[in-house]
C-alpha cells in the first residue's frame, strides 16, 4: 500500500468551493432582496441573512456583509438614511432604484443558474457512478484531492 505525504493527504477543507464555501457572491442578491422588502441597518440586514435557507449551514461573513453594504453604497444600489447620527450602525439602507435593477437582473441570473444546475447535478451524479470514476487509490469518499488544506 502506497503512504501518502503530508502534502498528499486529502483533507476536507472548509474553504473549498466543493463545500460551498465560496457561495459568498450570493450574498450580492440576498442582500438586495432584504433590502428591497425592508429598510435596515447592518446589523439588522446581518440577522435576516442567518434566517435564510441559503446560509443555514455557512452564515455570512459580517465583516464581508458589512463589505458588501459599503460596496452597494459605493455603487448607488443602496443608500443610507442617517436616523442616529453618531452611533453604532446608524446608517439604515433603502434599496434605491439603481439597486432594484441590479435585483430583477439578480433573479434573471438565478433563474437561469437553477435550470441549469438540475442538469449538471445530474451529470455528476452519473459522473460518480460511472465505473471510471473511482480514484486510483480506490477510495470513493468526500475527502477528496481538491479539497486539500489551503
Amino acid at each position: 500500500m502506497k503512504t501518502k505525504s503530508k502534502n498528499e493527504a486529502a483533507v476536507i477543507s472548509e474553504k473549498c468551493s466543493c463545500a460551498g464555501a465560496k457561495l459568498d457572491r450570493l450574498l450580492q442578491p440576498a442582500i438586495l432582496a432584504i433590502l428591497a422588502s425592508e429598510n435596515l441597518n447592518g446589523y439588522r440586514v446581518g440577522k435576516r441573512l442567518d434566517t435564510m435557507a441559503m446560509f443555514q449551514e455557512r452564515k455570512p461573513d459580517a465583516s464581508g456583509m458589512y463589505r458588501t453594504l459599503r460596496e452597494f453604497e459605493h455603487r448607488g444600489l443602496i443608500a443610507p438614511i442617517i436616523t442616529k447620527p453618531k452611533t453604532p450602525d446608524a446608517k439604515v439602507y433603502h434599496i434605491t432604484t439603481l439597486g432594484t435593477a441590479c435585483l430583477e437582473r439578480w433573479v434573471q441570473t438565478l433563474a437561469n443558474y437553477h435550470r441549469t444546475l438540475g442538469s449538471l447535478l445530474e451529470d455528476c451524479k452519473l459522473a460518480l457512478n460511472n465505473d471510471n470514476a473511482s480514484v486510483s487509490d480506490g477510495s470513493r469518499t468526500f475527502k477528496s484531492r481538491c479539497c486539500r488544506k489551503l
